[in-house]
């Protein structure tokens, strides 16, 4: 999450954010045990939920990494309408239209770890 006025002033860097994410999330996807390895080393209290951000790794993989073009990162209209409602509930995020706070804009879609993401994640996850 950016706030707009940043993205706006940084559009490099949101797009490298964003290469290096899909990158890191071929490699999760990949690796799911692994991965959480990593988060309890950087932050050791993850490790009483283990098995759970192993489930939530692949669960987010096969779920809601990709968007219905196969590029990951994409955003679906219909799911961040869903996800906004619960955002605003919540007081996360101030209650916005969900085409003023979210954006395909700055994906570099011709980055393979987004244009081909799924030719990067291993089959049976």
């Amino acid at each position: 999450m950016s706030r707009p006025e940043f993205a706006e002033r940084n559009p490099k860097t949101v797009r490298g954010f964003l290469r290096a994410t899909a990158k890191g999330w071929a490699w999760a996807a990949n690796n799911p045990k692994r991965a959480m390895d990593v988060m309890v080393d950087a932050k050791p209290s993850l490790a009483q939920s283990r098995k759970m951000g192993v489930f939530k790794i692949k669960y987010t993989t096969n779920n809601l990494v990709t968007g219905d073009n196969g590029r990951w990162g994409w955003q679906r209209p219909k799911s961040w309408n869903t996800v906004s409602k619960a955002l605003f509930r919540t007081g996360v995020v101030p209650k916005t239209g969900v085409r003023a706070a979210w954006t395909n804009d700055f994906l570099d879609t011709k980055y393979e770890y987004i244009e081909s993401y799924e030719g990067h994640v291993e089959s049976g996850r």
